[in-house]
């Protein structure tokens, strides 16, 4: 928002200088249509805020324009980039407030309830009866002021009632003014409105962080079979790899060779993940990877020592079978006792 102030207040500074010589300040206004009363570059009788600055704060999707009406598509209450428009006109009658063609390019001034008053000169910007001072959402009308989670923010903007770091969704495009999008990065509010602000992006790391944790108590958790409880190996598997290496841990069992297993079913990993691995001397990742990334995610999310995981890889374009992954088992641990014995 910063730069963005920055940006239009020089914008409308060259505006006005060049205004001053041409007759053209903004496009379709002469420069007696300008703004004494506020300097905020928005001409008095266009202005949802005369008197009080309000410099527009949204670009239209980057749309240029030679005046206004260059800024709605056929509808006459849409923008051209497809939003809704304030449905209220000022005095004039010839555009919606807070809509405008400034140096060529279409602006809005902020009018959260779409009254005719700007939000920087609006008492009550939601309309719903209570001041701005003291409203626990200032732009959402709630004249009821619930708090559910008791945060000083009420629940009709809320994203977050109950407080575990995922936020509500709504269906894509089922509401024409409330319906869900995407916006990508963490250089976003909770609104999904871009911001350099820094208080903002620590608590979104913040939120993030938690929605993390309340992930791990939401997708399903691992399937845990243990043969052996005094047996020091164990085996992690997951997806297509499940019935070849079940087929294989049987039969190294019936060979003597007793392994536990665990089969991973979400992510991020549950506490009864790290416990299994924890519980074993050494755990084979048996995955269909070439570079052992599921054994790397399991190092790095549950801290785990490197050497106590050992990959079991298979890439050669083919199905994994049970063979190569006993194959596999048998070799390593040939080593292991090979090492064991020259020690």
């Amino acid at each position: 928002m910063k730069k963005l102030t920055t940006v239009l207040a020089t914008i409308v500074a060259v505006m006005m200088m060049v205004g001053c010589e041409s007759g053209q300040g903004v496009s379709g206004l002469t420069e007696t249509s300008m703004d004494p009363l506020d300097q905020d570059g928005v001409p008095n009788e266009f202005d949802n805020c005369p008197g009080v600055a309000n410099v527009p704060d949204m670009a239209l999707a980057g749309l240029s324009c030679v005046d206004f009406n260059d800024c709605y598509d056929l509808d006459p209450l849409k923008l051209a980039d497809g939003k809704l428009v304030p449905v209220a006109t000022n005095p004039q009658g010839s555009s919606p407030v807070g809509v405008f063609c400034i140096a060529g390019q279409c602006m809005i001034q902020s009018d959260s309830d779409m009254d005719g008053a700007g939000d920087a000169c609006d008492q009550d910007d939601d309309n719903d009866g209570v001041p701005d001072t003291t409203d626990n959402c200032q732009f959402v009308a709630n004249p009821g002021q619930a708090d559910t989670d008791k945060d000083d923010v009420g629940d009709a903007c809320e994203t977050d009632k109950d407080g575990d770091g995922i936020c509500y969704r709504t269906i894509p495009g089922a509401h024409p003014k409330l319906g869900s999008y995407f916006t990508r990065g963490s250089s976003h509010d909770e609104f999904a409105a871009y911001t350099e602000d820094n208080d903002t992006y620590q608590r979104i790391m913040l939120r993030l962080s938690k929605k993390w944790q309340t992930a791990k108590t939401l997708v399903p958790k691992p399937h845990i079979k243990i043969s052996d409880t005094g047996a020091g190996y164990g085996a992690v598997f997951f997806g297509t790899s499940t019935q070849a290496s079940h087929e294989a841990l049987e039969t190294l069992g019936s060979q003597g060779i007793m392994i536990n297993t665990l089969r991973l079913r979400g992510f991020p990993f549950q506490d009864e993940v790290k416990a299994f691995i924890d519980r074993h001397n050494t755990v084979f990742v048996i995955e269909q990877n070439r570079d052992g990334q599921m054994r790397t995610l399991l190092i790095n999310e549950c801290g785990i020592r490197p050497d106590k995981l050992v990959s079991i890889t298979h890439f050669d374009g083919l199905p994994i079978t049970a063979g190569p992954i006993s194959d596999s088992i048998r070799q390593i641990l040939k080593a292991q006792m090979q090492q064991g014995g020259a020690q």
